[in-house]
């Protein structure tokens, strides 16, 4: 378990711990009161009155247009179709569909606004 994270910081009575995602924040989340407890143990931690735990994913910057269509698959696109078929909720029926159709268009090669 300790592989999946990293101390970032320590400031003042706060520790700060990088999780490699963020199921593994969470469940260090729920383990915070332990840990608390057991770091008050040890003398170089014995200050250290608050975990703050940040997910490494939340910090990577968000995928761009061009990377959305080269990360989507070909077999990804028609599923959406079909799960915006069987929505009901119009917003998501519509963004469904428009993530669907930037897949044809990249597969197609021009841009599906134009």
């Amino acid at each position: 378990m300790a592989l999946q994270f990293e101390v970032s910081n320590v400031r003042g009575n706060r520790l700060t711990i990088l999780a490699k995602n963020a199921s593994w924040a969470t469940r260090l989340r729920f383990d915070t009161p332990r840990l608390l407890n057991q770091l008050c143990e040890l003398q170089e931690f014995s200050q250290i009155k608050e975990i703050k735990i940040r997910s490494v994913s939340s910090l990577e910057p968000p995928a761009t247009q061009s990377n959305l269509s080269e990360n989507m698959s070909t077999p990804a696109k028609e599923p959406l179709e079909e799960l915006a078929d069987r929505t009901e909720q119009g917003e998501l029926k519509s963004a469904l569909r428009k993530l669907a159709q930037h897949g044809r268009a990249n597969l197609s090669g021009h841009d599906p606004k134009s």
